[in-house]
């Protein structure tokens, strides 16, 4: 009987067995999951969709600022940078993935974006195709104006959370370009858990040819796949963020995380669990006087370039961050190939 009894019992063990392991560790990478703080915005009532997705409805319109579709983020574009409504200290929220073949991207305007958090929700923004970055030389602003991304100058403190950047792309004739943010003019930005893939900037290069007036362009520089410059009232952090097959090329100050850091607050603690992988950097410095043979390997780096042009790569990799499959191309030398191990002090030997 007792034995009869367990028989019969049997089906219901295991289908709770099977639930609670169907509950368990997804299995997926980490660090492309949505931070485990992150999972729900604040506030979020629990109304959703037959999907499972939160209805629009969802979300107070004077805190969040919805994103579903391409044409939805064109329309947050044309509002902020018409000056037609200040989106400071609300959140822009990726209720899914967002492909921007078919539009062109004209930068955020930073002054309009005091506090705003940019929560990816795990999502992809994909296909960023900036408008060229130049300046017309009658209208050229301070070096802190500067800069080109999917915001341009931030003024203030900005948040990006569990969002992913692939295959953005500029052509840039001038300073200050990242694929999230051109340049830091005032202000603490924070990155947790995001990734810029397959990011392309065409710097211009050449040195001798910087006349606008004879068809040449301002040259390009400060480019880093994250931040372009990070200014002196500027600050930026990284956790468990990634740059992954990158191709920028500029005359210096180039880098997979940030091109220039100018606040010397920048240092190896600002980046946790991060990692440079599958960058391909190319650099024309050595074409201007300027620049000595002593001088020649220190403007290009693997996470940031400092104001010093210290070494900072083994500080970054005993903070916990790593790096693999890192080159770097001299422009002015027939495209020669340098590593990482190039561009350490002297006094490292290597």
């Amino acid at each position: 009987m007792r034995c009869q009894r367990f028989v019969s019992l049997l089906p219901l063990f295991l289908a709770v067995l099977i639930l609670l392991t169907a509950c368990g560790p997804s299995g997926k990478r980490p660090n492309k999951n949505p931070s485990a703080n992150t999972g729900k915005i604040p506030h979020q009532t629990a109304s959703t969709t037959e999907a499972g997705v939160p209805e629009e409805t969802a979300y107070d319109p004077n805190l969040y600022v919805v994103i579903r579709s391409a044409e939805d983020l064109m329309a947050f574009n044309r509002a902020v940078n018409r000056d037609e409504y200040d989106f400071s200290h609300m959140t822009v929220v990726f209720l899914s993935d967002v492909d921007m073949a078919d539009y062109t991207w004209t930068p955020l305007d930073g002054r309009r974006l005091i506090g705003t958090t940019f929560d990816g929700q795990g999502h992809t923004l994909k296909n960023l195709r900036l408008a060229d970055h130049e300046y017309p030389s009658h209208a050229q602003p301070d070096i802190h104006d500067k800069g080109c991304g999917l915001v341009d100058v931030a003024e203030g403190d900005l948040l990006f959370r569990d969002l992913t950047l692939e295959r953005a792309r500029v052509k840039a004739y001038d300073l200050a370009v990242g694929s999230f943010v051109g340049s830091i003019k005032h202000g603490f930005v924070r990155f947790e858990n995001c990734h810029t893939d397959d990011f392309t900037v065409e710097g211009w290069m050449d040195w001798y040819n910087r006349d606008v007036e004879q068809g040449g362009h301002a040259i390009a520089l400060r480019i880093g796949g994250f931040i372009g410059y990070v200014g002196e009232d500027g600050r930026a952090s990284f956790s468990d963020c990634s740059a992954e097959n990158l191709s920028l090329s500029g005359f210096h100050n180039l880098a997979g995380f940030v091109g220039y850091d100018g606040s010397g607050f920048l240092g190896a603690s600002a980046f946790s669990n991060c990692c440079v992988t599958g960058a391909e950097i190319t650099f024309s410095y050595l074409l201007s006087e300027a620049f000595t043979a002593e001088q020649e390997l220190k403007f290009v780096s693997v996470f940031f370039n400092s104001s010093d042009h210290a070494d900072n790569i083994d500080a970054c990799l005993a903070a916990g961050n790593h790096f693999e499959n890192v080159r770097y191309y001299d422009w002015a030398n027939d495209y020669a190939v340098y590593t990482p191990n190039n561009f350490r002090s002297p006094a490292r030997g290597t």
